[in-house]
């Protein structure tokens, strides 16, 4: 584990293109890799569990199948990342930048997304039972299908949002902005 940091933190000292190293699959669980500029790299089916990756550049990264949970991502730029298949169970993403991501069938099961940026996020099939999306901004985010039972959506922007077939059996949705919201066949009541 403290290898692949090592070789991280020596490309960046070395101003190496950090887009070479092959960093799928690996070890990466308690690590921290604050404020780094990871953009663009491949992190596909790696252990993130408990991370540190404040306030780190991960735009464009791959994290699909990656394993986030616990992880800490505040305050961190994911703009369009694709998650696809990540479990990021009780992960911390309260600022965090998601525009654009794809998060389908993201396992988000009680993380916390307070305010975060999800405009235009892939958020098909994603489990957020539990989620806390307090003052998260989902304007035009395709949730279809996605499981949002007993999520808190308070004062979220849900504007021109896909909910189509989504389950927000028991969501608190107080002050949430659902303007031109497609809810079509949502689940509302079980």
């Amino acid at each position: 584990m403290q290898e692949h940091l090592a070789t991280v933190k020596r490309a960046l000292k070395d101003h190496e293109t950090l887009s070479k190293l092959d960093l799928r699959k690996l070890n990466f669980a308690g690590i921290n890799l604050s404020r780094l500029d990871l953009h663009e790299l491949d992190f596909s089916g790696s252990d993130l569990t408990r991370a540190y990756l404040l306030h780190s550049n991960l735009t464009g990264a791959n994290l699909t199948g990656a394993n986030l949970n616990r992880s800490s991502l505040m305050g961190t730029n994911l703009t369009r990342s694709n998650l696809t298949g990540s479990d990021s169970i009780r992960a911390y993403l309260l600022n965090a930048n998601l525009t654009g991501a794809n998060l389908t069938r993201a396992d988000l099961n009680r993380s916390y997304l307070n305010r975060a940026n999800l405009v235009k996020a892939n958020l098909t099939e994603a489990n957020l039972v539990n989620a806390n999306l307090t003052g998260a901004n989902l304007t035009g985010a395709d949730l279809t299908r996605a499981d949002l039972t007993r999520a808190y959506l308070f004062n979220a922007n849900l504007n021109r949002s896909y909910l189509t077939r989504a389950y927000l059996l028991n969501a608190n949705l107080t002050g949430a902005n659902l303007t031109g919201a497609n809810l079509v066949n949502a689940n509302l009541t079980g």
